[in-house]
């Protein structure tokens, strides 16, 4: 896997991963009401997986 798939992947990863902790009570993943301290992790988690990916990917050789 070239780095910039890796870079592509975690951004991707980041992205889920944020999202689903964001919207965990809607789809019926959630305990109770509010956002509580996993989903809050989950969200941070993601977003740094998220900006780790974008700088790959910024970093990364261009293809020829």
């Amino acid at each position: 896997m070239g780095s910039k798939n890796l870079a592509l992947a975690l951004c991707a990863v980041g992205l889920i991963g944020a999202l689903v902790s964001a919207f965990a009570e809607q789809l019926g993943l959630g305990r109770g009401n509010g956002i509580g301290p996993r989903q809050i992790t989950g969200i941070v988690v993601g977003v740094v997986l998220l900006l780790i990916g974008m700088a790959m990917a910024a970093k990364a050789p261009k293809a020829a």
